[in-house]
């Protein structure tokens, strides 16, 4: 394209680098280059893949590169940025594969005290060619962004997992951690810990279950301290399911957006539908909708219905050892 013939043209010719050596001459000569510290930094500059041009052939001095998940074609501009006032002093440009940490002592300007990059000049300092020290003879300090990758934090929470008691509270644990390594990294002034705003609000609730599993994603609670029956209001989901002792389906109780119990299904003995016959049912009751907000504990709720047939077809995935 017309650009990239312009650009060819500079480069070729050896007309790019004079002139941007001639406007940091100027900022310089200005006083706007203050050189007491430099942010280097790089970005991909794309060049056309496509073998439909005069040639029938791409860029042979662009190269190919993985960056994420996704491949790009062309070069890579490596730059060295004044720290204070953000005018950018020293460019390099090389193919798109160059490694930023190779073409970092090319962006230094010699007279630097402070070098800020981020992870993909980790070990910038201690390679054979680099700058450690200023023309003056002072140290040079690298300012390198160190941050854990995600994956550490999948592996951390795999970890957890695995030593943690209960399936549930693996993420509080892990932002605890998290807190204390920015403070050990002096990120935050002091460590700090955070829970949601409905579990803030219900403690009672949350410090009286725990989770246990899960069927096809809702949580499987487990009452302590002698809780037997699923919580009054919700703090975390908007269903639960409660198992007998030898695993199979005891209750499940389903909850509005503000944590209101709405409704339950039960499967045990019900006199008003089994007489006298202690056979157990699937049945299901609808609460009043001031039962979670009733200070003494008492609650209406409907009398026991049996399940209809599109209730059995809707809920059976959550109904484990039940044959309907």
């Amino acid at each position: 394209d017309t650009i990239g013939r312009f650009r060819n043209i500079l480069v070729n010719n050896g007309i790019q680098e004079k002139m941007f050596l001639q406007v940091t001459e100027i900022l310089n000569s200005k006083g706007l280059l203050l050189k007491k510290g430099t942010i280097v930094d790089s970005t991909i500059i794309a060049a056309p893949t496509s073998t439909k041009n005069r040639d029938k052939k791409r860029d042979k001095d662009a190269q190919s590169v993985k960056k994420g998940n996704t491949w790009y074609f062309g070069y890579k501009a490596h730059i060295g940025v004044d720290s204070q006032t953000g005018l950018v002093h020293t460019v390099k440009s090389t193919e798109a594969n160059v490694h930023d940490v190779t073409v970092i002592q090319e962006l230094l300007t010699g007279e630097e005290n402070l070098v800020y990059g981020d992870s993909g000049y980790i070990g910038a300092e201690k390679r054979e060619n680099a700058v450690v020290k200023n023309k003056y003879g002072k140290k040079i300090k690298y300012k390198i962004n160190r941050r854990p990758s995600q994956m550490n934090f999948v592996i951390m929470r795999c970890f957890l997992k695995s030593i943690h008691p209960f399936e549930d509270g693996n993420g509080r644990v892990v932002r605890l951690l998290v807190s204390l390594y920015l403070y050990k990294a002096k990120v935050i002034n002091f460590p700090f810990f955070y829970i949601s705003e409905s579990t803030s609000e219900d403690k009672s609730v949350y410090y009286t279950y725990q989770t246990v599993g899960n069927i096809e994603g809702v949580k499987i609670l487990e009452g302590i301290n002698e809780k037997h029956s699923l919580p009054e209001s919700s703090h975390s989901s908007e269903s639960y399911i409660k198992l007998k002792p030898d695993g199979t389906f005891h209750e499940m109780r389903f909850y509005d957006k503000n944590h209101v119990l709405l409704f339950e299904i039960a499967y045990h003995t019900e006199k008003s539908l089994t007489g006298n016959n202690h056979i157990p049912i699937l049945h299901y009751h609808i609460y009043d909708e001031q039962f979670s907000k009733n200070p003494t504990g008492k609650f209406n709720c409907s009398k026991a219905h049996r399940l209809t047939n599109d209730m059995k077809d809707k809920y059976k995935k959550y109904f484990r050892g039940i044959s309907i």
